[in-house]
């Protein structure tokens, strides 16, 4: 009868693990899809001072190189 016991306890033991880890995939991808949403915004929050730096970058070579037309 113990024998029994053991299996039973083994059994639910190995179907406990299996939810276990099926739940921590279920989170690791959401937190994924969380940290993905936040990398967007960002980047879309970044982007005028990103291209307003291009910009810039841009203007800045043309007046070293001489070309002051821009100014």
């Amino acid at each position: 009868m113990t024998f029994i016991a053991v299996g039973i306890g083994a059994a639910v033991a190995v179907g406990s693990a299996a939810y276990a880890g099926q739940q921590q995939k279920k989170a690791q991808s959401q937190a994924l899809a969380a940290q993905e949403n936040a990398y967007g915004q960002q980047q879309s929050l970044l982007s005028p001072y990103s291209d307003a730096g291009k910009t810039a970058l841009t203007q800045l070579a043309a007046l070293n190189a001489g070309n002051y037309s821009g100014v």
